[in-house]
């Protein structure tokens, strides 16, 4: 792991390099990308301080609060990271995640088969797990979604 994390070390320095030889200000454009939105396509480096994963976005399933961290849902893998789940609501393209509860915000590409029960929508997850919206989210999601 070390040995990985040396190259990526080296691989940031040969491209900080690389921007001051062209003359950009490269501490300006990782300012303005720090608090960007991220799209569909976007990467992300994610790490609980023993492993790393850089994943797409648009991998991303579910996002859960525990407590004062978050816990990320992507393929068969799952990661607890120091950040409350507010933070991720405002970084998320609104048009990929949504606020499914107060707990957890849910990628739209993942969810299948939606079903309305006692007023709140529950909608079935690519990776067998079932969300439950709240009545105030499901009455917003049927209003800007159309369902």
């Amino acid at each position: 792991m070390r040995e990985r994390l040396l190259v990526y070390s080296r691989l940031a320095i040969i491209g900080l390099r690389h921007h001051q030889a062209q003359g950009s200000n490269l501490a300006e454009e990782v300012r303005l990308k720090a608090h960007a939105v991220l799209e569909r396509n976007d990467f992300v480096l994610l790490t609980d301080d023993v492993e790393c994963w850089i994943v797409r976005v648009s991998d991303i399933s579910t996002l859960e609060a525990r407590r004062d961290r978050t816990l990320i849902r992507f393929a068969a893998n799952q990661v607890l990271i120091r950040r409350p789940l507010e933070y991720y609501e405002g970084r998320l393209d609104s048009s990929l995640f949504f606020r499914a509860s107060r707990g957890c915000m849910v990628n739209l590409g993942h969810l299948r088969r939606p079903r309305l029960e006692n007023g709140c929508l529950i909608f079935l997850v690519r990776d067998g797990r079932e969300i439950v919206f709240s009545r105030r989210q499901t009455a917003r999601f049927r209003t800007t979604r159309g369902i």
